[in-house]
């Protein structure tokens, strides 16, 4: 856990200071310069917004299938009640 960010923090948010912590120590020991530091911290968390978003709509488009193949399930037992021919 980062020692900056609170515990009820989004997980969004404890992954973004999980990087910066990273990219910190990196500037810290001069592994990078500040202006590369500042480059990377812009660009990773922009990414890590745009890899949220699209981990949210996975997850969305996921659930959308389960309930469509559900619901085609319900629609076959719908229709063998009324009419009884094995539609598997």
């Amino acid at each position: 856990m980062s020692w900056g960010i609170s515990e009820k923090a989004s997980d969004k948010e404890k992954l973004k200071a999980k990087m910066a912590d990273y990219l910190n120590g990196l500037n810290s020991c001069c592994i990078i310069d500040y202006t590369t530091y500042v480059e990377i911290f812009d660009f990773s968390h922009k990414l890590l917004d745009e890899m949220y978003e699209l981990g949210k709509k996975d997850v969305l488009q996921n659930k959308m299938f389960e309930l469509g193949k559900q619901q085609n399930e319900l629609d076959g037992c719908i229709l063998s009640i009324e009419n009884p021919i094995k539609l598997h």
